[in-house]
């Protein structure tokens, strides 16, 4: 004998086809709680309200890069940043030029009128 009532999964099998999140990322609620087994599918009736959480879109891949926080560095590895970042001397932006004199005057201007 087949039973006719309603299963979890081809409920979330109807909502797939509905929205495109896949089963496995879906997260039903209703009436605050969460759907979870075939008894909350069976409590549906008409007219009730249900919160499909989830996402449709493909998951982001993991970083190619591994990332490093403060935190997970060594004393002699947290000098070495602090060194990049502070180097001694003036660097160049490349904003300015060598053929500009200070203040964006020539030889020649002396100030007003001459």
């Amino acid at each position: 004998m087949e039973s006719t009532e309603p299963t979890l999964s081809t409920f979330q099998a109807l909502l797939f086809s509905l929205t495109n999140v896949p089963p496995e990322r879906q997260k039903i609620m209703l009436k605050g709680k969460m759907v979870k087994d075939d008894s909350g599918v069976a409590a549906l009736k008409e007219g009730d309200k249900l919160v499909l959480m989830g996402s449709a879109d493909v998951l982001p891949a993991a970083p190619q890069k591994k990332i490093v926080f403060e935190e997970d560095l060594t004393d002699a590895q947290k000098i070495g940043v602090v060194k990049d970042l502070l180097s001694a001397g003036l660097h160049n932006l490349g904003n300015t030029s060598e053929e500009q004199p200070l203040g964006g005057y020539s030889a020649g201007a002396r100030g007003h009128g001459s």
